[in-house]
């Protein structure tokens, strides 16, 4: 999706990756109807991603995957 996301419509973040999962980026927005924005990172190194973003967003510490994503990834579904 190519939409653009205000600054002012995210409140927060969490990086997952200390999974199986795929490392990746969520930022947490205000709307409840979509509160998460999930970013794959790829090679991208999770530590310098907070780096950059602690000092505007406030990380959301023990956040982790819905059990049903951790399904659907060790299944291939």
């Amino acid at each position: 999706d190519d939409t653009a996301v205000p600054y002012g419509e995210l409140k927060g973040f969490w990086i997952q990756e200390e999974s199986i999962l795929p490392k990746k980026l969520f930022l947490i927005r205000e709307k409840r109807l979509v509160p998460e924005i999930e970013i794959p990172l790829g090679n991208e190194n999770p530590a310098m991603v907070r780096q950059y973003l602690s000092p505007y967003l406030e990380e959301q510490m023990g956040r982790s995957e819905k059990f049903s994503d951790v399904l659907v990834h060790l299944f291939k579904l």
